[in-house]
């Protein structure tokens, strides 16, 4: 992921090699899972940007959301796409649309998440696990983001510098796991992880891409996601949407070569896988 300058000194010539680090002057960012909570704040905060050519939001629920308004505001910077990460023809669809409609992009945010439901909670013992809460999580945390990017990635092609983000969970790291339990939710984080490290180490081997891939853990966020289980949290710890985003935001605008494949928290900070 390197560019290359030569100089002159005398009659000798030097080539001097420049790590590229920054995003391009007006880019364009693709948030899948941008409805609500996490998504639609990473939304607003780039539709405001002036350096944000054009944002991208992909969403299961568009009637009714947050996005049909939104882009009565930004008609010329908004476009959105119906996905269901649940199936690998609305995957394959989604895709189409955006390739068809755009001919680069600089930044994907895979953001949605799921960790419960009214029927499905978060697993406590093995013997608590099933088929059907094994396949919803890892559907939704696993499998139909990194399908989707797959087929996002001739996107990327045409930018001199580009990043996938994953928001990913701490509870996700192994090396991190004390106290067991949510099975399904921790093990389909797990293997997010693993697919974006992959993916980081492919990319890196191929000229055609000047990708970074890294996991990313917002903290815990007053969302439907994290509210059953938040309650105890301390307020110092527990933030809104758009201080999540905000600093999920400086992570991404500092990362460096050197971060390619790696797993951060909120503040920067380095988690074991």
């Amino acid at each position: 992921m390197h560019c290359y300058s030569c100089f002159f000194v005398g009659s000798n010539v030097y080539i001097e090699t420049m790590t590229l680090n920054s995003f391009k002057d007006q880019y364009s960012v693709f948030v899948q899972g941008a409805s609500k909570g996490i998504g639609l704040a990473f939304v607003r905060e780039y539709l405001e940007d002036k350096k944000i050519k054009k944002v991208i939001a992909s969403s299961r629920q568009l009637e009714g959301s947050a996005l049909t308004e939104l882009i009565n505001q930004y008609p010329d910077k908004l476009e959105i796409y119906a996905l269901d990460l649940e199936s690998q023809s609305s995957i394959d669809d989604c895709a189409e649309q955006i390739i068809n409609s755009n001919s680069s992009l600089d930044l994907i945010l895979n953001v949605a998440g799921f960790l419960h439901s009214n029927s499905i909670k978060p697993e406590k013992r093995i013997s608590d696990l099933n088929l059907a809460n094994l396949s919803k999580n890892f559907s939704i945390n696993t499998f139909g983001p990194i399908l989707l990017t797959s087929k996002l990635l001739p996107l990327l092609k045409g930018s001199p510098y580009s990043v996938i983000a994953n928001l990913s969970a701490k509870v996700g790291s192994i090396e991190d796991n004390k106290s067991g339990g949510w099975h399904s939710y921790r093990s389909s984080k797990a293997a997010q992880n693993m697919l974006t490290k992959n993916l980081a180490i492919e990319l890196s081997m191929s000229n055609k891409f000047s990708t970074l891939c890294v996991s990313l853990h917002p903290g815990t966020v007053d969302t439907d996601l994290s509210k059953p289980f938040s309650r105890n949290t301390d307020k110092d710890n527990l933030f809104t949407p758009e201080e999540c985003v905000d600093n999920l935001i400086k992570v991404i605008n500092n990362l460096k070569e050197a971060d390619n494949g790696n797993f951060f928290d909120w503040s920067g900070k380095k988690i074991p896988w």
